[in-house]
């Protein structure tokens, strides 16, 4: 079924513009069985030793869509996470939440190995962070490692949005080649035109064409 759903999503934006995505976590089994989490156009994975934790809807406060988490063995959500894109994404916004004073991440965009953008957060009060890479373009992938302090609990992750860009079109089909011969004409001193049928060649300085034959110079 997710091979179905990639394949139908990467055939309509072969026939138009980047398309909106979002995640949505609710259609999962709270826990920690997900090592990597996979969906049709990112796999989410724990890069830091632990597991996924799946936040349902409404969960602490979680959005309606639900969160993840990198848990660690402490059942706190201070591991660090990667999203890689099944293809480029573009204008990607999502949230932090259950994130005290004294939690922080560093969050980093990249296409391929190049660095796009980096963004510092940090909880506050509200236990909300807002991680917005609005106007950048090309990321395949994120890498959120977390500089959360032993007293803090770490982030949940989500809220994700963002736009899936169209496939790069295909290289135009080559032209068939096409040649030239004069094999089927009399060896010497020809007209000074000549109709070759895909091409006319034209003596143009008032004297005649001259014929080779393939082998002559052999």
């Amino acid at each position: 079924m997710k091979a179905l759903l990639a394949l139908g999503l990467y055939l309509a934006l072969a026939c138009g513009p980047a398309l909106s995505a979002t995640l949505d976590f609710t259609t999962l089994q709270e826990g920690t069985t997900y090592k990597p989490l996979k969906f049709p156009t990112v796999t989410i994975s724990e890069s830091s030793g632990g597991a996924l934790f799946v936040y349902g809807s409404g969960d602490f406060g979680m959005p309606a869509t639900g969160s993840v988490c990198a848990l660690q063995s402490d059942f706190s959500c201070t591991g660090d996470v990667s999203l890689l894109f099944i293809g480029p994404v573009s204008n990607l916004k999502f949230k932090g939440y259950y994130a005290s004073t004294s939690d922080q991440a560093t969050i980093s965009a990249y296409s391929g190995d190049t660095l796009l953008s980096l963004l510092i957060v940090s909880g506050n009060p509200n236990g909300r962070v807002d991680i917005d890479f609005t106007g950048v373009s090309g990321i395949s992938r994120v890498e959120i490692t977390s500089g959360t302090a032993k007293i803090g609990k770490g982030i949940a992750y989500g809220d994700f949005d963002f736009d899936v860009d169209p496939p790069d079109a295909p290289p135009p089909e080559p032209l068939p080649e096409e040649y030239l011969t004069f094999d089927s004409l009399p060896r010497g001193v020809n007209k000074s035109i000549i109709d070759l049928g895909p091409a006319i060649v034209t003596e143009t300085s008032g004297g005649q064409i001259f014929i080779y034959r393939t082998g002559d110079f052999l």
